[in-house]
């Protein structure tokens, strides 16, 4: 096991010959104790058992046996977290953690609440090689910071679908800042990307909820700066996602896998993220989508897999999330799309400008791509194929027509034959100024056609059908 040398500030926790002995039935009060005292912490080989929640103050390092990881243990039938961070319930801020090399086991029996990982209000967390197994509602979850958090000066109307924010008697001059993130008391989020006056200020994307009329209002911060590698999270009990990354700025997920996510849960599911990138992510086996982003901003995600997620798709751009891109990567053998832009729910935003560069959707039961009321989103160098239902369906839901969408230089094709075979290549249902150049819908045994046009204002160019 690796050392660092910093004397009286590192322990060992475990068996006989460790700093610290651990209780075998109560070894997170052994680990707190030693955490209160010590900058690092190193847990030998074994199981040990939890009664209570571990809660990580700031820059501590937490490391187990990289050759043989501990596994931390959460007592059968105790419904709590396994590790939170140490002002989760304050409302405060906790910097500066690291945690490798754990197992970490919420199963228990009959647990009814609680996760393996859960924080709020983190910064400059590093979680390095940590299987989490099975935990009861979810396996990894980061929310915002909100509890103890005070009032800001007056209140606030935010209208659906705009993006200017009108204040009364607030001071948005001195109490906010581009890139605050603000909470309604209808517990609606927005982020301030300019502000007017003291009374006035534009969001960075339009209010996606309900029109809300003289609110009191939050500033929270988000968890900022974490970086996350070779993750595994193993499903969850009940209707929960493996993993979510609720409010991230600047976060880093790489290298991680997560699957069996029971209920309706998804894979992973950044949730208000911004400039976060997602790396060499594998999500399969879940009873929904393997990736949902919902109300994102400026996200890249890099080479996903996704493949075998029985009751939603691939990956989903959904609830406003806008500007973010997929870059490579692959879904496959999903029951229903590939890769989806929905404005999925009446109550949330439209996605906008988002970007899907080079990646490949194949084998699925619906298309390899949809976009179902998202605007000027962009398809380059894509590739469909052999899907049940289609390449891409650009298509009206919830009464918004997606615009500007820009299909070019992709690959639709079936070459199955037979009822399996794909109707369309490129199927234009209900859409305004949409651009498809130079793309390849050439399969003959294509049902209707290799592109069907039925929007209106559609520029088709270059195709070869």
């Amino acid at each position: 096991m690796a050392r660092v040398a910093v004397g009286q500030f590192a322990v060992t926790v475990g068996s006989s010959g460790s700093t610290y002995i651990a209780d075998p039935d109560n070894a997170n009060q052994t680990i707190t104790t030693a955490l209160a005292s010590r900058d690092y912490v190193f847990v030998k080989p074994g199981t040990f058992n939890f009664s209570d929640t571990l809660s990580v103050p700031s820059g501590k390092t937490f490391i187990g046996d990289p050759n043989d990881r501990p596994t931390l243990k959460m007592a059968a039938g105790v419904n709590k977290t396994v590790i939170t961070n140490a002002n989760a319930s304050s409302g405060g801020i906790t910097t500066g953690v690291t945690i490798r090399d754990f197992i970490i086991d919420q199963q228990g029996a009959l647990q009814t609440a609680g996760g393996g990982i859960v924080c709020t209000g983190i910064q400059n967390w590093t979680l390095d090689r940590i299987r989490i197994k099975k935990s009861y509602k979810f396996n990894f979850l980061c929310l915002h910071q909100s509890t103890g958090v005070a009032n800001n000066t007056g209140t606030i109307t935010a209208t659906k679908n705009s993006a200017t924010l009108a204040g009364t008697n607030t001071l948005f001059t001195t109490e906010l800042s581009v890139g605050s993130i603000i909470k309604s008391s209808g517990g609606q989020f927005g982020r301030v990307q300019s502000i007017e006056s003291a009374t006035s200020l534009t969001l960075t994307l339009p209010w996606g909820s309900a029109t809300e009329t003289n609110v009191t209002y939050k500033t929270i911060q988000p968890n900022s700066g974490c970086t996350f590698t070779r993750m595994r999270y193993e499903g969850t009990v009940n209707d929960a996602d493996a993993s979510g990354y609720g409010f991230f700025d600047s976060g880093t997920v790489s290298g991680a896998e997560a699957f069996g996510a029971n209920g309706g849960g998804c894979g992973f599911v950044p949730d208000h993220a911004r400039s976060m990138n997602l790396t060499n992510l594998v999500s399969h086996e879940n009873d929904n989508s393997g990736i949902s982003l919902e109300t994102c901003e400026d996200c890249t995600i890099t080479n996903p897999t996704t493949y075998s997620n029985t009751n939603g798709n691939g990956g989903q751009f959904i609830s406003g999330t806008s500007r973010c891109t997929v870059s490579g990567g692959k879904a496959y053998s999903q029951t229903n799309n590939g890769w989806v832009v929905s404005y999925n729910t009446t109550s949330a935003g439209i996605p906008r400008s988002n970007v899907f560069s080079s990646v490949q959707g194949y084998l699925n039961g619906g298309y390899a791509f949809r976009n179902d009321g998202g605007l000027a989103t962009e398809y380059s160098g894509v590739t469909g194929y052999n899907n049940d239902t289609g390449g891409l369906i650009i298509n009206t839901s919830n009464s918004n027509v997606p615009d500007d969408v820009n299909v070019h230089n992709s690959t639709f094709y079936d070459d199955r034959g037979g009822s399996k075979s794909q109707d369309r290549g490129i199927y234009v249902v209900a859409a305004t100024d949409t651009l498809v150049t130079n793309n390849t819908a050439l399969d003959s045994l294509h049902v209707i056609a290799g592109i069907v046009d039925t929007g209106t204002n559609t520029t088709l160019s270059g195709n070869t059908t």
